[in-house]
């Protein structure tokens, strides 16, 4: 058996909770109704946590709580409340992004595991030093653009530190690099960095030149495919990876379902599962090609691991609308329908090609109860969805017609009143589990939690799970484990040897490991899954029957202990927290005339020639004029020998290094770094290489892209990198900046955008290539690779259907990125009293000088 691999399940609510733990899940991620990055989702409520927690350790399955947002300076206090009521309910283990939040956590929790979220965007070896600085963080979820060959150098780094690599391996791909994409902020006030993205990415937009008609056509030019893993699944796990892990917690509880018991099935069939017992239902009942294309998807693609980024990614070609659910299947037209009874008579057709759910003609069976429905217009415009509640009639082998009971499940567009009318198209969703049959394996499950609650077994002792592995030559262990995840291990005395006649079984184990005849436990389940050799319940080994009841009489006593000790902590309240709450920051606006603060100014170009041209000591900015305290120098991914030449005799000029340094860019980078003279500002948008350059004794500005947005994130990047100034993430609003105290209390100074291009996203895609230019022509080059990172120009200007303008540009030695084309300028808002306030807040305003 290969290394065991965790299977972490996403759930949106409780019923994916339950449906992810009847698939076989060892682990399952969720959120709560607030500070998660699904608002979306349904989400936890608190009160269900405990009972979840409980039926999920029942299950030796964890339970891992989402923080996964940026937070601003007045919610720490909300926090600290809501992970003490989550510990308090069992979870196992939070996933966070915020590099504050980590450290606050730290503090007040030191026994609580932090998993670092997708959303800190972990590329490179440097950024696992630079994390691996906290004591709490025990697993990273890597960035879903690296390839195989990455993320086995990454593995190796990350088992350096002891820490474990949680890799995405299914599910929805962003097209930007997680956590660094503002567009949804930006354009329409929803944050992706707060759990509010509203997929703009997947929305339709138009070409924006000047002499073209109003009526344009729309493409969808950033929809990409989804991540699936399952063709290099062995590679994957050969890289030393710890978690596979599922996106979905906006699905539901059928998808979730479906594709983690696909997964489960691939992980025991590649040895690196934890021998799951197929207890709920047959394992030749999972069909893996079925489940996986029967569930919601785009379109699947393994490119990045592959270390591709190629057209074939995007699931809409060239740019045009196409179907976004891959799995529907076309049934046939609307012949009638009758509001009244509900019955919606339709004309099936013969074949089904591509459905995974029915077979090849559903002219002989039908569609079956709980099948979803969705009928459009024929020019393909939304008109309802909804469910088939009964069978009333099945197709006709001659008319093809059938009738079903229907019940709408969209909600009615008052815009667009409901009309279901003949000759319109129905496409349905393929039925993989019936709603009944979901809901017997999920009651089995919630069964067992509701025992859990009270740590009773099914007559009312303490329930135990008893896991018993060994080998010969070996002692015998035992973990005696409640059903509420508490645990104690005991060993026998004596190794195990070969047996001279019958050996060790599961039923003797049974029989004298776990009788707790007159105590108050009861056994729940009994694994034998670790014990070398043992098949249908026989082994070869041997250990004397003593020894097992001797185990069994320790364990006893050490249960009761355990039990003694939980009691003691329950009569002296509850969770109390290792260090007292932090005070509430100081909301109280400062005087900025009674400090007397006088504001610095920066510039930062993006090219030797515009830096050069304004070499005076100030600069104009409209109608007023500005004295220049420092001058920065974007630096290209690869870059002329004449740029290093500059920087290197030009102290006075910080070079400014890319948020995105996969590993032959980071290494390049860093050798740039130790010609400096200790001293030099460097300002890093990567964590990775601030952590590098501040070992070399070089003095760091941490980058926007770093997201700051609280004094929590300020003063951990003080910490660790030991950092002179700190720039405030494009996240952050005029508001919340108000929020931060005075920068001299922080211990650094505070940078903030005076004006600014407005960057909505970069990605390893190529970001114009579906997106047509002034003359109307795409790109049709196959794969976005190192030479068009190096040397495309190609800028494209369009617009979505909300009007907001943009502007997509490749620049030689830059990702490709998305712009806003209004530019962000602060001037006018400095001279009113609020920003007065800003300025005593913020030390340096910069003047973003690049030229796209």
């Amino acid at each position: 058996m290969n290394k065991p691999i965790e299977l972490l399940a996403p759930a949106g609510n409780r019923n994916a909770f339950l449906a992810a733990i009847a698939a076989g899940a060892d682990a399952i991620y969720f959120g709560l109704e607030e500070f998660n990055a699904r608002k979306r989702a349904e989400n936890i409520k608190l009160a269900d946590l405990p009972f979840l927690c409980a039926t999920a350790h029942v299950h030796q399955c964890k339970c891992y709580m989402t923080l996964n947002i940026i937070f601003f300076e007045d919610e720490f206090e909300l926090i600290f409340s809501l992970v003490g009521k989550a510990v308090e309910a069992g979870i196992d283990a939070i996933i966070v992004q915020d590099i504050g939040t980590i450290q606050f956590l730290e503090q007040n929790f030191p026994n609580l595991a932090v998993h670092v979220s997708t959303q800190v965007t972990t590329h490179n070896t440097a950024q696992i030093d630079f994390l691996a600085q906290f004591k709490n963080v025990t697993q990273i979820n890597l960035s879903r653009e690296l390839s195989l060959k990455d993320i086995e150098l990454i593995n190796a780094k990350l088992a350096e530190h002891h820490l474990k690599s949680e890799i995405f391996v299914h599910g929805a791909y962003c097209i930007s690099y997680s956590g660094q994409c503002y567009m949804s902020a930006l354009l329409y006030g929803e944050s992706g960095n707060r759990g509010e993205c509203v997929q703009p990415c997947r929305r339709a937009y138009t070409v924006d030149y000047a002499g073209n008609d109003e009526k344009q056509t729309e493409f969808t030019p950033f929809n990409l495919k989804d991540n699936c893993a399952f063709n290099v699944a062995t590679e994957l796990a050969q890289t030393g990876a710890d978690s596979f892990k599922i996106e979905g917690r906006i699905k539901g509880a059928e998808y979730v379902w479906a594709v983690v018991s696909a997964w489960r099935k691939k992980l025991d069939e590649i040895g690196c599962g934890k021998f799951h017992e197929y207890k709920l239902m047959k394992k030749e009942e999972v069909d893996i090609n079925k489940f996986l294309q029967g569930s919601f998807n785009r379109g699947f693609s393994d490119d990045y691991l592959q270390g591709r980024a190629s057209s074939v990614m995007f699931a809409s070609q060239n740019g045009k609308a196409d179907e976004k659910n891959k799995s529907v299947f076309h049934v046939g037209t609307v012949i009638s329908y009758t509001a009244d009874t509900k019955q919606l008579v339709l004309r099936e057709r013969n074949k089904t090609k591509g459905n995974p759910g029915y077979g090849s003609n559903i002219k002989e069976c039908g569609l079956p109860i709980g099948t979803k429905l969705t009928i459009r217009n024929p020019d393909a415009s939304f008109v309802c969805s909804g469910e088939i509640t009964k069978v009333i009639s099945k197709p006709g082998l001659k008319t093809g017609s059938a009738t079903y009971e229907f019940h709408l499940t969209s909600k009615p567009n008052p815009d667009n009143p409901l009309r279901i009318a003949r000759g319109q198209v129905v496409t349905a969703q393929p039925l993989l589990i019936s709603s009944d049959k979901l809901k017997k394996l999920c009651d089995v499950i919630a069964a067992s939690g509701n025992r859990a609650l009270n740590d009773k077994g099914v007559n009312g002792g303490v329930g135990i799970n008893i896991i018993v592995s060994g080998e010969i030559d070996d002692k015998l262990t035992a973990e005696f484990k409640s059903l509420r995840g508490k645990s104690i291990i005991v060993n026998s005395e004596s190794l195990l040897s070969k047996a001279q006649n019958r050996g060790l079984s599961k039923e003797t184990l049974q029989s004298k490991l776990c009788a707790f005849g007159g105590t108050s436990y009861e056994l729940e389940q009994l694994d034998c899954s670790g014990i070398k050799g043992m098949k249908d319940g026989e082994s070869s080994l041997f250990l004397p029957l003593k020894e097992l009841k001797s185990m069994r009489r320790l364990a006893v006593k050490k249960l009761d202990e355990l039990q003694d000790t939980d009691t003691k902590k329950q009569n002296n309240n509850s969770l109390q927290p290792s260090k007292p709450s932090p005070d509430l920051v100081d909301m109280s606006p400062v005087d900025s005339k009674a400090e007397n603060v006088k504001n610095k100014y920066a510039v930062v170009y993006n090219n030797l020639e515009a830096l050069e041209a304004e070499r005076n000591t100030k600069t104009r900015l409209g109608t007023k004029e500005y004295e220049i305290s420092y001058r920065i120098l974007e630096i290209p991914l690869e870059w002329t020998s004449q740029t290093e030449d500059y920087v290197l005799t030009h102290r006075d000029v910080i070079p400014l290094f890319s948020a995105i340094l996969f590993a032959a860019d980071l290494d390049r980078a860093e050798r740039l770094l130790s010609k400096f003279s200790k001293g030099q500002l460097v300002w890093c948008e990567n964590s990775g290489l601030a952590y590098l350059a501040q070992k070399k004794g070089l003095k760091v500005i941490v980058g926007s892209n770093l997201n700051a947005t609280n004094e929590h994130t300020i003063e951990t990047y003080k910490t660790l990198l030991g950092c002179e100034a700190v720039v405030l993430s494009p996240d952050i609003s005029t508001e919340k900046m108000v929020s931060l105290q005075k920068y001299s209390k922080i211990g650094t100074t505070i940078w903030g955008y005076l004006t600014s291009n407005q960057l909505l996203m970069q990605s390893k895609q190529c970001l114009v290539k579906n997106i047509p230019d002034e003359n109307g022509k795409l790109c049709l080059k196959k794969d976005c690779d190192r030479d068009c990172l190096l040397k495309c120009n190609r800028r494209v200007s369009f617009k979505d259907l909300q009007n907001n303008h943009l502007i997509g540009v490749n620049r030689p030695g830059f990702y490709s990125a998305l712009y806003k084309k209004e530019i962000l300028n602060r001037q006018s808002l400095l001279c009113t009293p609020y920003g007065e306030k800003l300025n005593a807040i913020v030390n340096t305003w910069i003047i973003d000088a690049r030229k796209l």
